[in-house]
């Protein structure tokens, strides 16, 4: 399952895109799901934390998937500054209609409190895996009423792979 599907899955994205092509049919990301931590029958209102490590696939994902389903989203990158970082935390935790935040580990992975999401997506994993660990506390804090949800995506035939099944 790739990441346009998860995004479906979790109703982010619709499930047609405007030329009446499935969620499926537009899938050519070649993302692999391998690893999904918990699974929620309660798909309505989610919101998603989108962590990947390179500025640059971060690009690929907005430009390729958030804007081709209008999927209205936030980014936190590095060259925010600290209260941009403030305001653009604060306005995905209370708009509701928010329904993704694109950010990478080294930028939101420590001392950010984002309980408006619970689903994380690792579209890119670090090499260091408490990395990882603290990037998904920031959705599971105090103030979280719901059940956060983990998905990690692999490249199929990759040295990633290998090293995850390890």
């Amino acid at each position: 399952m790739g990441l346009v599907e998860k995004l479906v899955e979790c109703e982010i994205i619709e499930k047609q895109a405007e030329d009446g092509k499935t969620s499926s049919e537009m899938a050519s990301d070649g993302l692999m799901l391998v690893d999904m931590a918990t699974s929620n029958t309660d798909n309505r209102n989610h919101r998603a934390l989108l962590f990947c490590q390179m500025g640059t696939f971060l690009r690929i994902i907005i430009d390729q998937v958030l804007k081709k389903f209008k999927v209205p989203y936030l980014e936190l990158f590095s060259s925010h500054s600290a209260k941009e970082r403030v305001d653009i935390v604060e306005r995905f935790n209370s708009d509701e209609s928010i329904r993704v935040l694109i950010l990478t580990t080294a930028v939101g992975g420590l001392g950010l409190t984002l309980t408006g999401a619970d689903t994380v997506i690792f579209a890119e994993h670090d090499w260091n895996p408490m990395k990882d660990l603290q990037a998904i506390d920031r959705a599971h804090r105090i103030g979280q009423t719901r059940q956060v949800c983990v998905y990690r995506l692999i490249m199929q035939d990759t040295l990633e792979e290998k090293i995850m099944n390890l």
